[in-house]
């Protein structure tokens, strides 16, 4: 269980407290809605699925050193809610959709295309 926070449950914290203040200060340009909280979560939730189909193909695992994927995908969501602030109060829940599937996207990349980093799993 520690293993899934360190994995998951820091960067989700990360990536919320890096996209406060663009939700802060971007609330008079957009408006937010509750289910737009679900971009903390769903690019994750594609890395995650990503690597498992990847590593149920394969005999391929990856090692610690590809824990830094989480993280590279927690950098992306503050990037995902300036670019939803961006993009203003023109057709905000279809800008909101395309940036959670960009996301989702870039979380299912990183997954499949970071090679192995190195360090041993087993």
């Amino acid at each position: 269980m520690e293993i899934l926070f360190i994995m998951l449950g820091i960067p989700m914290a990360v990536a919320g407290i890096l996209s406060l203040p663009v939700v802060y200060f971007g609330r008079r340009w957009v408006q937010w809605r509750p289910w737009e909280l679900l971009s903390l979560l769903l690019p994750f939730g594609a890395w995650a699925v990503s690597y498992l189909i990847l590593t149920a193909h394969s005999s391929q695992f990856k090692g610690w050193g590809n824990i830094v994927e989480p993280y590279l995908i927690c950098l992306s969501i503050p990037l995902g809610a300036l670019v939803r602030v961006l993009a203003g109060k023109q057709r905000e829940t279809v800008c909101a959709v395309i940036v959670m599937v960009m996301l989702c996207l870039l979380g299912a990349l990183v997954a499949l295309l970071t090679p192995n980093l190195g360090g041993s799993l087993g």
